[in-house]
């Protein structure tokens, strides 16, 4: 479906079926529109002023908006525990089996499941 502008008229209409209580799914079947641009085009119009202002910044910036209160979301980074830093330096030392189990990611030797199954005791 190719994209279409919303008219002035298709906004009114738009702005009276969502007063009268429809949904937008029966707002899209009556306009000939997709529920998905029905309902973005209602979050535009009802959007405040401030909130269209951060939506832009955000969307200009490359950042995904929380749909709950349209601020970009925080990323924490986390440390790895010791133990984890610790084994990931003995694999990296580790040596590999030949050259092309190396360039294939074969597990360096005393890695593999099997070899940890069959060398733990139970």
């Amino acid at each position: 479906m190719p994209t279409q502008k919303w008219t002035e008229i298709e906004t009114a209409k738009l702005c009276e079926l969502m007063a009268a209580g429809h949904t937008y799914q029966v707002i899209a079947g009556l306009m000939a529109k997709t529920k998905a641009s029905v309902y973005h085009k209602w979050v535009q119009l009802t959007m405040g002023e401030s909130d269209r202002a951060k939506h832009l910044r955000a969307r200009r910036e490359g950042v995904a908006m929380r749909k709950q209160d349209g601020i970009p979301p925080k990323f924490e980074t986390r440390e790895p525990p010791a133990d984890v830093w610790h084994e990931r330096s003995e694999r990296v030392l580790a040596p590999h089996r030949d050259l092309s189990g190396m360039l294939m990611g074969d597990p360096p030797v005393g890695f593999s499941a099997l070899e940890r199954r069959v060398c733990s005791p139970k």
